[in-house]
């Protein structure tokens, strides 16, 4: 992905859910302003921490540092464990996630009819997905939104870089919340019988789990009906 605005980028992304309406994918239609507000706002926090401390893990182990790496996988276990509990899970088959545009996609078996399955969000990014190298008008309109956003003017931001056409990019990474689940067990349990190398391959399956799923965004404030809404929600955000 290019051209990341780190700003603007975490400064959006709270509102993004009640300010923004999705334009047309070309790898999978148009999608509706339930369907971008349920992916942006189904962030885990207890999922990305569990995702972070297994790699921790993994690096405690390469170190011989295997105190440090069973604490880390007991704190994996119990944010699994809330995070299998705090309604963020995305379910639909494997086959429906969409890669970011030039991104190596994994070996799969999934087809069109693959069975649908509950993803944990670890992980989002968002980018800008214009290249204003060429576009001057939107390189000065995302230095206005990014001023604008620095004084808390979320709306106004919005509004400047919907005048612009300012087209974001928003990503979000995925593990299978099930086997994750019982992959984080086994390391566990390997870990505890002294069987480090073992548990380093299982945690890096977890790893090798992860996946992405795209969708473009144009910000376009939300129809008038809810402007009121988005607007309330961007203010107390």
């Amino acid at each position: 992905m290019k051209h990341t605005a780190q700003s603007l980028a975490s400064a959006l992304v709270a509102c993004f859910a009640a300010a923004l309406v999705p334009s047309a994918n070309a790898a999978t239609g148009k999608l509706t302003q339930t369907a971008a507000d349920s992916q942006m706002a189904r962030l885990s926090s207890k999922g990305s921490q569990a995702f972070t401390d297994v790699a921790l893990a993994r690096a405690a182990i390469f170190n011989g540092h295997t105190t440090k790496a069973r604490k880390l996988i007991t704190a994996a276990q119990a944010d699994l464990a809330s995070a299998a509990k705090d309604d963020t899970a995305v379910t639909k088959a494997e086959s429906q996630l969409t890669p970011p545009p030039g991104a190596t996609v994994p070996q799969s078996n999934s087809t069109s009819a693959s069975p649908h399955i509950a993803w944990l969000p670890v992980g989002a990014d968002i980018t800008v997905a214009d290249d204003f190298g060429s576009k001057s008008e939107q390189a000065t309109a995302l230095a206005s939104a990014n001023e604008k956003l620095g004084k808390g003017q979320r709306v106004n931001a919005m509004q400047t870089l919907k005048l612009a056409n300012v087209k974001i990019a928003y990503t979000m990474a995925l593990v299978p919340l099930k086997q994750t689940i019982t992959n984080v067990d086994e390391a566990a349990h390997l870990i505890a019988s002294d069987k480090y190398y073992q548990a380093d391959q299982k945690l890096k399956s977890v790893q090798d789990s992860e996946r992405f799923d795209w969708l473009q965004l144009t910000a376009t404030p939300a129809t008038a009906a809810s402007a009121p809404a988005a607007a309330s929600s961007a203010g107390h955000s």
